[in-house]
């Protein structure tokens, strides 16, 4: 495979890549043990700011979900990537309905793991009952709107802390600032794509990790909507593995 302004170098050890300073890293095959060269927090800045990075998956036609979940379009080393950037972060940020859908269980391990998982909600509509809220693990962060904190702490009877920000609807600027400052500077978002067109127009999101499936027929959703709010975004690396394609962006001007 060749391309404009890429060198198609077979990576020779667990460094990966050469790399040359005017083109992205190119890798072929991609492996777990290219992962910490590739997207290992040495890469991000550790001056304490807020670093949003999202992980997101999509299939060759767009869609972001197939058979009503993202899982749908994963492959073996995507989930173990989907892992490896768990480990990177200080907070998973995810919206209600991605939870929902997906069918989130607890993240971390004992209470204080890192990383802490926290849910944009407006409406605190969760089962309660279920590993995710009744397990013996830290409690999630429900971030929520100032009108509705009140009705969501009642709700979710101790079962999750939550984090206060906007009035009327979630400010997710002033939630990943919020989050920051608790628990640590880097924030994880997998979506969906609701809460990451937001985060995008909210001008929060400094990275994006995309991993393109050799699939298509998935759902007439696409990974987020920005159209009218273009942005610029810088390549970092290419992966190729078993017909998948994973990438790295930097936003620029972020």
């Amino acid at each position: 495979m060749t391309a404009k302004g890429i060198t198609p170098v077979q990576a020779t050890s667990d460094s990966g890549a050469r790399r040359n300073d005017a083109s992205p890293q190119f890798f072929d095959p991609m492996t777990p043990s290219n992962f910490e060269h590739l997207y290992g927090r040495q890469l991000r800045p550790q001056r304490g700011l807020p670093w949003t990075f999202a992980n997101m998956v999509a299939g060759a036609d767009g869609a972001a979900t197939m058979h009503g979940r993202a899982e749908g379009l994963s492959s073996v080393l995507d989930q173990a990537l989907f892992q490896y950037l768990r480990g990177q972060a200080d907070v998973v940020l995810v919206g209600a309905q991605t939870v929902r859908a997906e069918g989130y269980g607890p993240i971390g391990g004992a209470v204080g793991a890192r990383p802490r998982l926290a849910i944009v909600t407006s409406s605190g509509d969760f089962d309660y009952s279920s590993l995710l809220f009744a397990g013996s693990f830290d409690r999630p962060i429900l971030v929520a709107p100032r009108s509705q904190a009140r009705l969501i702490e009642e709700r979710a009877d101790g079962r999750a802390e939550v984090l206060v920000a906007g009035e009327r609807r979630v400010d997710l600027a002033e939630a990943v600032d919020n989050l920051a400052q608790r628990q640590g500077p880097m924030i994880l978002t997998e979506g969906g794509p609701t809460l990451l067109t937001g985060l995008m127009r909210a001008g929060v999101v400094n990275e994006l990790c995309l991993t393109i499936a050799p699939k298509v027929g998935g759902e007439d959703i696409r990974i987020m909507d920005l159209a009218g709010d273009p942005l610029d975004l810088r390549i970092e690396h290419i992966g190729l593995a078993a017909g998948s394609i994973f990438l790295r962006y930097l936003v620029q001007n972020r």
